[in-house]
């Protein structure tokens, strides 16, 4: 994780002002300021400051955060008192922070939206904007699936060594709102620029088993190009701690999970371990399969390690609760004010048009019977019919007219 890399370099620094060693970057010797101090003056809470910040661009952590008896630092839960005196910061157990609420995630092809429970209040996240502060917009919560690729060498190496909160920076790496600007903004729109951004991640895993394999290129002076393995099923074992490795095939909605992750279960808002997702209805179940598995390793990934060796761990969960339209009807009717009524119910009929496919769902809103009431049920969904075609969507509608106007012009 980021935090021993910081540690790690912490010491090697104090090495290299014990030794009076010198660092070049070919021009001028980088250590020569700090070897104008002791190494005894060099501030932990400094170097640590932008652990968030430098990941997934979170605020910098504030100095209460290293020092108020009721925060702490979950990444130094189980260091020794004696160190953590030393460095001047405080350890907090990870567990004391896990939620009991869910979190719902709605994974679409252009953009996707997480949602949590608080105490009975819906409550939205917006992930990947440039801006921490920047003052909420609705736009914000339809997070872009979108990945950009700056340094993919420099990533997969954090990503392949480190099994969880791996030291993956932004300036390697970028997710959502910051990269779809990038991508539309951008004033070096080269071929090698476009083709490092990643869009359509939904439909890649969709589609990768019969289309040609998808190649991307990072931004460095000289591009690499990276070939997509195909989507595959490697769920973890429910409560043991995950391994990686440098054989590991790169999964862009592994990362992408943990992107999200990374916004989810932040140490301003707590950690969580139950997800729901909801998919579109066509979509087979063996590509559903392979999602779910992919977002369990991401958001798994983005827990603290010192969390995941603890009993509450065993809680974690990733499920698929409802289709897209169903779970449309689900919130919808109930917050329209919508009265289940007597006796059948009330129809309805939901047509969820996205950027990738398009979904049908009807049936009826009606009251629990005796028996559903006694089991627990305060309303019922019946459903009567469901359809989808899994292509059909804006996004797709729009590239093809793109298309064709290129071909005509």
């Amino acid at each position: 994780m980021l935090f021993k890399n910081i540690l790690n370099s912490r010491a090697m620094v104090e090495l290299a002002l014990e030794k009076g060693w010198g660092l070049m970057d070919g021009t001028s010797d980088l250590m020569a300021p700090l070897l104008a101090e002791r190494a005894g003056n060099i501030d932990i809470k400094q170097l640590l400051a932008p652990i968030d910040y430098q990941i997934c661009r979170q605020p910098q952590l504030e100095d209460a955060q290293f020092t108020d008896p009721n925060k702490g630092l979950w990444e130094a839960w189980g260091q020794s008192d004696e160190d953590l005196a030393e460095w001047g910061i405080r350890a907090r157990n990870p567990a004391i922070d896990v939620r009991p609420d869910f979190i719902a995630i709605d994974f679409g092809t252009s953009s996707t939206v997480v949602a949590r429970d608080n105490n009975g209040r819906p409550e939205l996240m917006r992930v990947g904007v440039k801006d921490f502060w920047e003052k909420e917009q609705p736009a914000h919560y339809e997070n872009p699936t979108v990945l950009e690729f700056i340094d993919f060498t420099a990533m997969l190496e954090e990503w392949q060594s480190t099994a969880y909160r791996p030291g993956v920076l932004w300036d390697q790496v970028r997710c959502s709102h910051e990269a779809l600007h990038n991508w539309r903004h951008s004033s070096d729109r080269t071929p090698t620029v476009v083709s490092s951004i990643l869009g359509k991640i939904k439909q890649w895993a969709l589609r990768q088993q019969t289309d040609l394999r998808l190649r991307i290129f990072d931004q460095q002076e000289k591009p690499l190009e990276h070939e997509l393995a195909a989507l595959a099923p490697r769920n973890p074992v429910k409560g043991q701690p995950l391994t990686v490795s440098e054989d590991d095939p790169f999964d862009p909605v592994e990362l992408y999970a943990w992107f999200l992750g990374m916004n989810i279960n932040w140490r301003g808002r707590g950690l969580f371990l139950k997800y729901f997702m909801s998919f579109p209805v066509d979509y087979p179940q063996a590509v559903k399969d392979n999602i779910l598995a992919a977002f369990r390793r991401g958001l798994q990934r983005s827990l603290p390690e010192t969390l995941v060796r603890q009993p509450v761990f065993n809680e974690f969960t990733v499920e698929e609760r409802a289709s897209e339209p169903a779970a449309y009807a689900a919130i919808a009717l109930p917050t329209l004010d919508i009265d289940p009524g007597e006796g059948v119910g009330v129809a309805y009929a939901v047509f969820d048009f996205g950027g990738g496919t398009a979904d049908f769902d009807y049936g009826y809103y009606r009251q629990p019977t005796s028996e559903e009431e006694d089991d627990g049920w305060e309303a019922v969904f019946e459903r009567h019919g469901v359809a989808g075609d899994k292509f059909l969507g804006g996004e797709n509608l729009l590239e093809n007219l793109a298309y064709q106007t290129f071909r005509h012009n």
